[in-house]
């Protein structure tokens, strides 16, 4: 639990990581994962947004749950709008 004010870098030094190979079905159930949660990252651990508020890179705040669901749902429309692959075949159909 982070009582105090903290930065969760989402963007791990992956220098050091080795990478895994994964077929492109994995590959498209973790988008579609997600996708359906787009901040199970701090859910996992365990950040409790309404004790230490939540300040996304463009400053918002996120301190209540109306707020942490209207971000929900504003980073599903950006994975929605910017879903532009290369190849149209591997395109992921995103539910509405």
């Amino acid at each position: 639990m982070i009582n105090e004010t903290s930065v969760v870098d989402l963007c791990y030094n992956i220098q050091f990581i080795k990478p895994i190979e994964i077929s492109y079905a994995q590959y498209e159930k973790m988008l579609l994962q997600h996708y359906k949660s787009p901040l199970q990252t701090l859910i996992t651990r365990e950040i409790d947004y309404k004790k230490s508020p939540l300040i996304t890179e463009d400053g918002t705040k996120i301190d209540n749950e109306q707020k942490f669901r209207a971000y929900e749902t504003a980073e599903r429309y950006r994975i929605r709008k910017y879903n532009n692959p290369l190849e149209l075949s591997l395109k992921i159909s995103y539910p509405d």
